[in-house]
């Protein structure tokens, strides 16, 4: 749950916070969206799944809110926590009995930014749920569609065959 190099770099910048040094109104939004990733985490690691979907949510909608430019200083930092807040989403939704929405979530994070958002773990766990959902025949045309979709934006599949159909 979480990372390291996410937990270094806001604890860095909430010291620079707490030391009154000056920060910048992007990186302010960037710490409370971070620091709202934390608390559902948190949540979720103490099986409050609702708490912590609607909390992932906030953070989801705060992100899609955020004009990212592929440049921008933050941007990498963005999508990262939309990524992240998506995939822990949809795993508190499966774990609450509606896998549904999880897949719902991670199709929405897709269709927001195929560019920025596609990454190996949002493909395995998507395809994961393709197949909880749908009949083999209909999960094999959508693991496919999202298999070819992930080679278009350059994912290399062929070392992670987990994935492959």
């Amino acid at each position: 749950m979480g990372d390291l190099t996410s937990a270094k770099r806001l604890y860095d910048k909430g010291k620079a916070m707490a030391n009154s040094d000056l920060i910048s109104t992007n990186d302010v939004d960037l710490v409370q969206a971070r620091l709202g990733l934390n608390w559902g985490l948190l949540l979720f690691s103490k099986s409050k799944l609702e708490e912590a979907i609607k909390i992932f949510s906030e953070v989801i909608d705060r992100c899609r809110n955020e004009d990212i430019k592929i440049n921008n200083e933050n941007c990498k930092e963005w999508i990262e926590l939309m990524v992240t807040s998506a995939n822990n989403l949809a795993v508190c939704a499966l774990m609450g009995g509606d896998p549904t929405h999880a897949v719902k979530v991670i199709e929405l994070t897709l269709q927001h930014s195929m560019y920025c958002n596609m990454n190996v773990q949002l493909i395995r766990n998507l395809n994961i749920l393709y197949s909880l959902l749908y009949s083999p025949k209909t999960a094999k045309i959508k693991k496919q569609v999202i298999v070819d979709a992930a080679k278009k934006y350059g994912i290399d599949l062929q070392t992670n065959r987990q994935l492959m159909i």
